[in-house]
């Protein structure tokens, strides 16, 4: 199956050096051996990582781009697609009963396909 994943606004992950005494995984048959921890790359975490109350502050509902907080703070609940995409609690009814389908990925989706969110 040809499938497409678009990772264009997903964070950056900081790899972080593995310690020299503890144990490498086991390796498979035909599988690279790990570097050594001298050679893997170290990153800062970015500035994005280090302030989850401001990045999750920044997180929108992709149809109406009222930020997840806003969402919250006027009352309305969020809502998760069983393809994992959160939507606010007004815009996926909606989306789903004009299309029936998921705004993000264009899964088919029904009433059934959706659930409440609780994160804050």
């Amino acid at each position: 199956m040809d499938t497409t994943i678009d990772l264009t606004d997903s964070p950056v992950r900081a790899t972080f050096p593995v310690p020299s005494n503890s144990p490498s995984p086991p390796s498979s048959p035909g599988s690279e051996p790990p570097l050594p921890s001298s050679q893997l790359t170290s990153s800062p975490p970015s500035s994005a990582s280090l302030n989850l109350s401001t990045s999750s502050a920044s997180l929108k509902c992709p149809v109406c781009l009222e930020t997840f907080h806003a969402i919250r703070h006027r009352g309305s609940r969020l809502a998760s697609t069983i393809c994992g995409h959160v939507f606010c609690g007004r815009c996926l009814p909606d989306c789903v009963r004009t299309s029936g389908q998921c705004p993000t990925c264009r899964r088919k989706l029904g009433y059934q396909d959706f659930h409440p969110l609780y994160l804050y």
